[in-house]
């Protein structure tokens, strides 16, 4: 059961951010701001930003590749939007499982490719903020989150390679250290998905230089959403608000980041001069774009799944591991 006091704490969370970031609108401008908006472009929003879905499914494929395709993207989708609606970050677990259990692949190897995935997306967007900040004089807040971003995911991955490279020490130590035999043999098939995930540089460079494209994707939905507002910004801007707002979302909230979204989009587009009264409505409108159908859709995948718990009987559920390709 998700801890209800962390649930609290993340909401309380996003409502500050969102206070911030909305305090200093006028309503009458903003709301002229959704009203002169196109009706069409949160749907061009949308299937801007769905597009980048199917490209994670092509990631997911090549880090499990025993997995069919609807496995990849419905796991995926079903992810972002148990994330989206449940705290705690607990959709990586759900996907996992739900892959885990349809593709008869062992949960731990399966949620280590997730969390690998996930870094090596989280280092494509520091590399799109450093190419999207060539230009631009930064304030200081901007360096600090890019000097965070850069230090977070970098030590991150080096950490999973070096787990990976030693994998068989990591898990002699695990077993010796950890008393718990359910909790041992837990991290060791998770120690164990690792090295099988990083079992060669052509992998993870493949899979950065897709997750490289997914933020030129997703800053191409943000890009569009600058044009539908009127803003005269140009590509490496949009490259700039994704990735400050994808870096900011990494702060503990609400689930789907509601809030320090809008906090952050709005802090970047100010930098860009862009009033803040179209700033926030511009955050809004990209938010629910790329929240609403991705958790319907997952949702929806989850139940074709056909999941209809997710208690510890079926985590513990023996299945075969994963036979990569040689």
């Amino acid at each position: 059961m998700v801890n209800t006091r962390s649930g609290y704490i993340g909401w309380a969370i996003s409502v500050f951010f969102l206070a911030l970031g909305l305090s200093s609108v006028e309503w009458q401008p903003f709301l002229e701001c959704l009203k002169q908006l196109d009706p069409l472009a949160p749907l061009g929003l949308a299937l801007v930003y769905l597009t980048g879905f199917l490209i994670r499914g092509v990631c997911s494929k090549i880090l499990l590749p025993g997995i069919r395709w609807r496995e990849a993207v419905g796991g995926v989708f079903v992810g972002y939007a148990v994330n989206n609606v449940f705290p705690a970050r607990l959709g990586e677990v759900v996907r996992a499982h739900v892959v885990g259990k349809s593709a008869g692949i062992k949960r731990t190897t399966t949620f280590s490719t997730v969390l690998v995935e996930r870094i090596l997306y989280g280092s494509a967007i520091v590399i799109l903020l450093i190419l999207g900040t060539q230009s631009l004089e930064l304030p200081d807040w901007a360096v600090e989150v890019r000097l965070a971003g850069l230090l977070l995911f970098s030590g991150a991955l080096a950490s999973v390679l070096l787990v990976g490279v030693f994998h068989s020490r990591v898990s002699h130590v695990i077993s010796r250290l950890l008393p718990n035999p359910n909790l041992s043999t837990a991290l060791i098939g998770l120690n164990e998905g690792l090295a099988l995930v990083v079992r060669d540089m052509k992998t993870l460079t493949s899979v950065l230089c897709l997750s490289v494209l997914i933020g030129v994707v997703k800053s191409g939905m943000f890009y569009f959403g600058m044009q539908a507002f009127g803003f005269d910004q140009d590509f490496s801007a949009a490259m700039f608000v994704m990735a400050i707002v994808n870096l900011g979302v990494l702060i503990p909230s609400s689930p789907g980041g509601l809030g320090v979204f809008q906090y952050f989009a709005v802090l970047a587009l100010e930098f860009l001069h862009i009033p803040h009264d179209p700033s926030a409505a511009y955050a809004i409108v990209v938010h629910l774009a790329q929240y609403l159908p991705v958790t319907l859709i997952g949702l929806l995948w989850l139940s074709r799944f056909g999941v209809r718990s997710l208690s510890s009987e079926q985590f513990d559920r023996p299945e075969s591991s994963l036979r990569h390709p040689s």
